[in-house]
Protein backbone atom coordinates (compact mmCIF):
# COMPACT_ATOMS: atom_id res chain seq x y z
CA UNK A 1 0.00 0.00 0.00
CA UNK A 2 3.23 2.76 0.04
CA UNK A 3 2.68 3.24 -3.78
CA UNK A 4 -1.33 4.47 -3.15
CA UNK A 5 -0.36 6.02 0.02
CA UNK A 6 2.50 7.79 -1.95
CA UNK A 7 0.54 8.66 -4.98
CA UNK A 8 -2.33 10.40 -3.14
CA UNK A 9 0.25 12.51 -0.50
CA UNK A 10 1.82 13.53 -4.08
CA UNK A 11 -1.99 14.82 -5.37
CA UNK A 12 -2.38 16.43 -1.68
CA UNK A 13 0.61 18.13 -2.29
CA UNK A 14 -0.66 19.92 -5.64
CA UNK A 15 -3.49 21.50 -3.35
CA UNK A 16 -5.99 19.08 -4.78
CA UNK A 17 -9.03 18.79 -3.68
CA UNK A 18 -10.67 15.46 -2.57
CA UNK A 19 -13.56 15.45 -5.48
CA UNK A 20 -10.01 16.01 -7.71
CA UNK A 21 -7.96 12.92 -5.95
CA UNK A 22 -11.38 10.73 -5.86
CA UNK A 23 -12.32 11.74 -9.60
CA UNK A 24 -8.73 11.09 -10.97
CA UNK A 25 -8.26 7.67 -8.91
CA UNK A 26 -11.95 6.62 -10.24
CA UNK A 27 -11.06 7.50 -13.84
CA UNK A 28 -7.66 5.42 -13.58
CA UNK A 29 -7.21 3.72 -10.67
CA UNK A 30 -3.56 2.56 -12.27
CA UNK A 31 -2.19 5.93 -11.37
CA UNK A 32 -2.14 4.49 -7.68
CA UNK A 33 0.44 1.89 -8.65
CA UNK A 34 2.87 4.80 -10.55
CA UNK A 35 5.61 5.38 -9.64
CA UNK A 36 5.62 9.67 -7.95
CA UNK A 37 9.24 10.37 -9.08
CA UNK A 38 9.49 8.38 -12.44
CA UNK A 39 6.08 8.02 -14.01
CA UNK A 40 3.87 11.00 -12.16
CA UNK A 41 6.21 14.02 -11.06
CA UNK A 42 7.53 14.36 -14.74
CA UNK A 43 4.42 15.14 -16.46
CA UNK A 44 2.96 17.11 -13.93
CA UNK A 45 5.97 19.13 -14.44
CA UNK A 46 5.29 19.32 -17.95
CA UNK A 47 2.14 20.59 -17.96
CA UNK A 48 2.71 23.38 -15.14
CA UNK A 49 5.20 24.42 -17.77
CA UNK A 50 2.34 24.39 -20.25
CA UNK A 51 0.45 26.94 -17.86
CA UNK A 52 -1.62 24.34 -15.80
CA UNK A 53 -1.61 25.85 -12.40
CA UNK A 54 -3.53 25.52 -9.20
CA UNK A 55 -7.28 24.56 -9.57
CA UNK A 56 -6.74 24.37 -13.29
CA UNK A 57 -4.17 21.86 -13.13
CA UNK A 58 -6.77 19.41 -10.25
CA UNK A 59 -9.06 20.24 -12.96
CA UNK A 60 -7.55 19.04 -15.25
CA UNK A 61 -5.84 16.52 -14.04
CA UNK A 62 -9.03 14.74 -12.66
CA UNK A 63 -10.61 15.11 -15.82
CA UNK A 64 -7.98 13.44 -17.93
CA UNK A 65 -5.67 11.24 -14.78
CA UNK A 66 -4.33 8.48 -17.86
CA UNK A 67 -2.52 11.85 -19.48
CA UNK A 68 -0.22 11.20 -16.24
CA UNK A 69 0.65 7.59 -17.64
CA UNK A 70 1.36 8.58 -21.30
CA UNK A 71 4.79 8.78 -22.78
CA UNK A 72 6.27 12.06 -22.56
CA UNK A 73 8.72 11.53 -25.49
CA UNK A 74 6.56 9.48 -27.91
CA UNK A 75 3.07 10.79 -26.97
CA UNK A 76 2.90 14.09 -24.58
CA UNK A 77 5.49 16.26 -26.38
CA UNK A 78 4.89 14.97 -29.97
CA UNK A 79 1.12 15.79 -29.96
CA UNK A 80 1.61 19.27 -27.83
CA UNK A 81 3.97 20.17 -30.49
CA UNK A 82 1.36 19.74 -33.14
CA UNK A 83 -1.23 21.06 -31.52
CA UNK A 84 0.99 24.00 -30.60
CA UNK A 85 1.77 24.41 -34.74
CA UNK A 86 -1.62 24.05 -35.69
CA UNK A 87 -3.05 27.35 -33.49
CA UNK A 88 -2.45 30.58 -34.81
CA UNK A 89 -1.69 33.60 -32.63
CA UNK A 90 -2.04 31.25 -29.48
CA UNK A 91 -0.97 34.30 -26.68
CA UNK A 92 0.46 32.68 -23.37
CA UNK A 93 -0.78 28.91 -24.68
CA UNK A 94 -4.23 29.95 -23.51
CA UNK A 95 -5.77 28.27 -26.89
CA UNK A 96 -3.65 25.27 -26.19
CA UNK A 97 -4.83 24.53 -22.81
CA UNK A 98 -8.51 25.14 -24.17
CA UNK A 99 -7.52 22.45 -26.80
CA UNK A 100 -5.94 19.80 -23.93
CA UNK A 101 -8.91 20.67 -21.65
CA UNK A 102 -11.38 19.15 -24.22
CA UNK A 103 -9.06 16.54 -26.24
CA UNK A 104 -10.08 12.89 -25.70
CA UNK A 105 -6.47 12.02 -24.90
CA UNK A 106 -5.92 8.20 -25.88
CA UNK A 107 -4.55 8.76 -29.50
CA UNK A 108 -1.49 8.52 -30.93
CA UNK A 109 0.67 11.69 -32.28
CA UNK A 110 1.14 9.78 -35.50
CA UNK A 111 -3.21 9.81 -35.61
CA UNK A 112 -3.47 13.63 -34.77
CA UNK A 113 -0.93 14.63 -37.40
CA UNK A 114 -2.60 11.92 -40.10
CA UNK A 115 -5.84 13.75 -39.03
CA UNK A 116 -4.37 17.49 -39.39
CA UNK A 117 -3.14 16.41 -42.97
CA UNK A 118 -6.16 15.13 -43.94
CA UNK A 119 -8.12 18.65 -43.04
CA UNK A 120 -5.24 20.46 -44.80
CA UNK A 121 -5.86 18.51 -48.10
CA UNK A 122 -9.55 19.97 -47.80
CA UNK A 123 -8.58 23.12 -47.66
CA UNK A 124 -9.02 23.40 -43.94
CA UNK A 125 -5.57 25.40 -43.11
CA UNK A 126 -4.40 28.18 -41.06
CA UNK A 127 -6.80 30.25 -38.86
CA UNK A 128 -10.05 27.63 -40.16
CA UNK A 129 -8.18 25.07 -38.75
CA UNK A 130 -7.29 26.71 -35.48
CA UNK A 131 -10.71 27.42 -35.18
CA UNK A 132 -11.71 24.26 -36.20
CA UNK A 133 -9.35 22.62 -33.38
CA UNK A 134 -10.72 25.38 -30.75
CA UNK A 135 -14.07 24.50 -31.56
CA UNK A 136 -14.13 20.64 -31.75
CA UNK A 137 -10.49 19.65 -30.80
CA UNK A 138 -12.36 15.95 -30.07
CA UNK A 139 -12.62 15.52 -34.63
CA UNK A 140 -8.50 15.55 -34.56
CA UNK A 141 -8.22 12.44 -32.09
CA UNK A 142 -10.83 10.51 -33.95
CA UNK A 143 -10.39 7.63 -36.85
CA UNK A 144 -9.22 8.68 -40.15
CA UNK A 145 -12.40 6.62 -41.43
CA UNK A 146 -14.51 8.73 -39.28
CA UNK A 147 -13.20 11.88 -40.04
CA UNK A 148 -13.39 11.06 -43.63
CA UNK A 149 -17.35 9.89 -42.97
CA UNK A 150 -17.70 13.59 -41.45
CA UNK A 151 -16.77 15.21 -44.29
CA UNK A 152 -17.85 13.01 -46.79
CA UNK A 153 -21.69 14.02 -45.01
CA UNK A 154 -20.81 17.70 -44.79
CA UNK A 155 -19.68 17.91 -49.03
CA UNK A 156 -23.12 16.17 -49.71
CA UNK A 157 -24.93 18.73 -47.79
CA UNK A 158 -23.50 21.01 -51.19
CA UNK A 159 -21.36 22.88 -48.87
CA UNK A 160 -17.94 23.11 -51.38
CA UNK A 161 -13.93 23.14 -49.65
CA UNK A 162 -13.73 26.42 -51.34
CA UNK A 163 -16.57 27.85 -49.18
CA UNK A 164 -16.16 30.25 -46.06
CA UNK A 165 -18.73 27.78 -44.34
CA UNK A 166 -17.16 24.85 -44.93
CA UNK A 167 -15.26 25.15 -41.42
CA UNK A 168 -18.69 25.99 -40.31
CA UNK A 169 -20.64 22.35 -41.43
CA UNK A 170 -17.75 20.76 -40.47
CA UNK A 171 -17.73 21.53 -36.81
CA UNK A 172 -21.46 22.21 -36.26
CA UNK A 173 -21.81 18.34 -37.71
CA UNK A 174 -19.13 17.16 -36.01
CA UNK A 175 -20.19 18.05 -32.94
CA UNK A 176 -23.18 15.39 -33.03
CA UNK A 177 -22.98 11.50 -34.29
CA UNK A 178 -24.81 10.91 -37.47
CA UNK A 179 -27.65 9.23 -35.31
CA UNK A 180 -28.79 12.65 -34.23
CA UNK A 181 -28.27 14.09 -37.35
CA UNK A 182 -30.55 12.19 -38.95
CA UNK A 183 -33.06 12.38 -35.92
CA UNK A 184 -32.92 16.36 -36.75
CA UNK A 185 -33.27 16.25 -40.81
CA UNK A 186 -36.51 13.83 -40.22
CA UNK A 187 -37.86 15.92 -37.46
CA UNK A 188 -37.77 18.93 -40.55
CA UNK A 189 -38.76 16.69 -43.09
CA UNK A 190 -41.99 15.20 -40.75
CA UNK A 191 -43.35 18.78 -41.37
CA UNK A 192 -43.17 18.88 -45.11
CA UNK A 193 -39.88 20.19 -45.99
CA UNK A 194 -38.30 18.53 -48.81
CA UNK A 195 -34.61 16.60 -48.79
CA UNK A 196 -33.62 19.95 -51.05
CA UNK A 197 -35.51 22.66 -48.71
CA UNK A 198 -34.03 20.99 -45.37
CA UNK A 199 -30.11 21.33 -46.80
CA UNK A 200 -31.06 24.51 -48.30
CA UNK A 201 -32.35 25.73 -45.00
CA UNK A 202 -28.97 23.85 -42.71
CA UNK A 203 -26.70 25.65 -45.35
CA UNK A 204 -28.24 29.02 -44.72
CA UNK A 205 -28.72 28.38 -40.84
CA UNK A 206 -26.32 25.74 -39.95
CA UNK A 207 -27.43 26.71 -35.95
CA UNK A 208 -30.72 24.98 -37.24
CA UNK A 209 -28.90 21.66 -36.61
CA UNK A 210 -27.71 23.32 -33.04
CA UNK A 211 -31.06 23.70 -31.67
CA UNK A 212 -32.57 20.83 -29.51
CA UNK A 213 -35.14 18.60 -31.19
CA UNK A 214 -37.66 19.27 -27.97
CA UNK A 215 -38.28 22.67 -28.49
CA UNK A 216 -37.17 24.62 -31.49
CA UNK A 217 -37.08 28.29 -30.98
CA UNK A 218 -37.46 31.44 -33.24
CA UNK A 219 -33.92 32.87 -32.85
CA UNK A 220 -31.80 36.24 -33.60
CA UNK A 221 -28.17 36.26 -34.29
CA UNK A 222 -25.98 39.19 -33.26
CA UNK A 223 -23.59 38.69 -35.70
CA UNK A 224 -26.27 40.09 -38.81
CA UNK A 225 -25.61 43.01 -37.88
CA UNK A 226 -26.79 44.64 -41.48
CA UNK A 227 -29.80 42.73 -42.47
CA UNK A 228 -30.85 40.61 -39.47
CA UNK A 229 -32.20 37.26 -39.65
CA UNK A 230 -34.94 35.15 -38.21
CA UNK A 231 -35.08 31.21 -37.71
CA UNK A 232 -38.14 29.98 -37.92
CA UNK A 233 -38.85 26.51 -36.20
CA UNK A 234 -41.16 23.89 -35.82
CA UNK A 235 -43.25 25.68 -33.25
CA UNK A 236 -43.20 29.20 -34.81
CA UNK A 237 -44.82 27.51 -38.36
CA UNK A 238 -47.72 26.47 -36.55
CA UNK A 239 -48.17 30.26 -34.95
CA UNK A 240 -47.46 31.26 -38.33
CA UNK A 241 -49.91 29.15 -40.22
CA UNK A 242 -51.95 29.84 -37.23
CA UNK A 243 -52.21 33.70 -38.59
CA UNK A 244 -52.53 32.75 -42.49
CA UNK A 245 -49.38 32.53 -43.50
CA UNK A 246 -49.07 29.26 -46.26
CA UNK A 247 -46.42 26.70 -46.12
CA UNK A 248 -44.36 28.84 -49.03
CA UNK A 249 -44.58 31.98 -47.23
CA UNK A 250 -43.31 29.96 -44.52
CA UNK A 251 -40.68 28.49 -46.13
CA UNK A 252 -39.87 31.77 -47.68
CA UNK A 253 -39.34 33.15 -44.76
CA UNK A 254 -36.59 30.16 -43.57
CA UNK A 255 -35.13 31.30 -47.15
CA UNK A 256 -34.39 34.32 -45.39
CA UNK A 257 -32.11 33.30 -42.71
CA UNK A 258 -28.66 34.15 -42.86
CA UNK A 259 -27.09 33.95 -39.73
CA UNK A 260 -24.31 31.75 -38.24
CA UNK A 261 -24.76 31.98 -34.18
CA UNK A 262 -28.35 31.81 -31.77
CA UNK A 263 -27.75 34.80 -29.45
CA UNK A 264 -31.08 34.90 -28.32
CA UNK A 265 -34.22 32.75 -28.04
CA UNK A 266 -37.74 33.72 -27.99
CA UNK A 267 -40.65 31.82 -26.59
CA UNK A 268 -43.29 30.60 -28.64
CA UNK A 269 -45.68 33.30 -26.49
CA UNK A 270 -44.03 36.03 -28.03
CA UNK A 271 -43.40 35.39 -31.17
CA UNK A 272 -47.38 35.42 -30.99
CA UNK A 273 -47.21 38.85 -29.56
CA UNK A 274 -44.71 39.93 -31.92
CA UNK A 275 -47.03 38.88 -34.89
CA UNK A 276 -50.27 39.83 -33.17
CA UNK A 277 -48.77 43.79 -32.82
CA UNK A 278 -47.45 43.43 -36.46
CA UNK A 279 -50.17 42.30 -38.17
CA UNK A 280 -53.21 44.10 -36.10
CA UNK A 281 -51.37 47.05 -34.64
CA UNK A 282 -48.97 48.01 -37.31
CA UNK A 283 -51.05 46.98 -40.05
CA UNK A 284 -48.19 45.39 -41.88
CA UNK A 285 -49.05 43.48 -44.91
CA UNK A 286 -48.58 39.74 -44.33
CA UNK A 287 -45.95 39.69 -47.85
CA UNK A 288 -44.07 42.82 -46.15
CA UNK A 289 -43.79 40.79 -43.09
CA UNK A 290 -42.24 37.40 -45.42
CA UNK A 291 -40.05 39.91 -47.16
CA UNK A 292 -38.69 41.43 -43.34
CA UNK A 293 -38.98 38.80 -40.85
CA UNK A 294 -36.53 40.60 -38.79
CA UNK A 295 -39.03 42.57 -37.80
CA UNK A 296 -39.71 39.55 -35.43
CA UNK A 297 -36.02 39.78 -34.44
CA UNK A 298 -36.29 42.29 -31.93
CA UNK A 299 -37.74 42.73 -28.56
CA UNK A 300 -41.50 44.18 -28.90
CA UNK A 301 -41.24 45.43 -25.49
CA UNK A 302 -37.89 47.25 -25.83
CA UNK A 303 -37.68 48.27 -29.74
CA UNK A 304 -40.73 47.09 -31.81
CA UNK A 305 -43.60 48.83 -29.76
CA UNK A 306 -41.96 51.98 -28.64
CA UNK A 307 -40.55 52.82 -32.10
CA UNK A 308 -43.27 52.73 -33.94
CA UNK A 309 -45.32 54.36 -31.39
CA UNK A 310 -42.75 57.03 -31.91
CA UNK A 311 -43.56 56.89 -35.98
CA UNK A 312 -47.13 57.49 -35.21
CA UNK A 313 -46.28 60.67 -33.34
CA UNK A 314 -44.27 62.39 -35.73
CA UNK A 315 -45.70 61.24 -39.19
CA UNK A 316 -48.57 62.97 -38.70
CA UNK A 317 -46.35 66.70 -38.20
CA UNK A 318 -46.01 66.27 -41.99
CA UNK A 319 -42.12 67.49 -41.45
CA UNK A 320 -40.50 64.02 -42.50
CA UNK A 321 -40.36 64.27 -46.62
CA UNK A 322 -40.51 60.62 -46.58
CA UNK A 323 -42.20 58.28 -44.22
CA UNK A 324 -39.44 55.95 -43.03
CA UNK A 325 -40.71 51.91 -43.09
CA UNK A 326 -40.67 50.23 -39.93
CA UNK A 327 -37.96 47.75 -40.95
CA UNK A 328 -35.39 50.85 -41.44
CA UNK A 329 -36.24 52.30 -38.22
CA UNK A 330 -35.65 48.78 -36.35
CA UNK A 331 -32.48 48.17 -37.82
CA UNK A 332 -30.94 51.82 -36.55
CA UNK A 333 -28.65 51.76 -33.39
CA UNK A 334 -29.85 53.24 -30.49
CA UNK A 335 -27.56 56.23 -30.86
CA UNK A 336 -28.82 56.76 -34.54
CA UNK A 337 -32.48 56.45 -33.55
CA UNK A 338 -32.33 59.04 -31.37
CA UNK A 339 -30.20 61.33 -33.50
CA UNK A 340 -32.47 61.45 -35.87
CA UNK A 341 -35.70 61.51 -34.74
CA UNK A 342 -34.93 63.21 -31.36
CA UNK A 343 -33.33 66.95 -31.98
CA UNK A 344 -35.88 67.31 -35.14
CA UNK A 345 -39.33 67.21 -32.69
CA UNK A 346 -38.27 69.05 -29.60
CA UNK A 347 -41.20 69.96 -28.99
CA UNK A 348 -42.38 66.36 -28.99
CA UNK A 349 -39.72 65.32 -27.09
CA UNK A 350 -41.34 64.92 -23.54
CA UNK A 351 -43.95 62.35 -25.23
CA UNK A 352 -41.75 60.83 -26.98
CA UNK A 353 -39.12 60.30 -24.24
CA UNK A 354 -41.95 58.99 -22.24
CA UNK A 355 -42.92 56.28 -24.29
Amino acid sequence: MEKPHSVVQFLKQLDFSDVHIRSSIQRNPEILFSDVYKTLKPKVQFFEDLGFTGPDLGNFISTHPRALLYSLERTLIPCVDIIKKALVKDKKNQDLIQVLQRSHWGSSASRLKCNIAFLESCELVGSQLSMLLKKQPRLFFISETALRDLLSRVLDMGFSVDSGMFVHAVSTVGGMSAETFSRKFELYRSFGFSEEECMDMFRRALVLLAVSEGKLKLAWFDNCKQLGCVVLNLAGMRQLRSFGFSSEECTDMFRRVTGLLADLAFSDGKLKLGINFLLKDVKLERNALVSYPICLMFSMETRVIPRHRVLRVITPKGLLQKEPSLSYVLTMSEVEFLGKFMPRFLDDAKELLEM
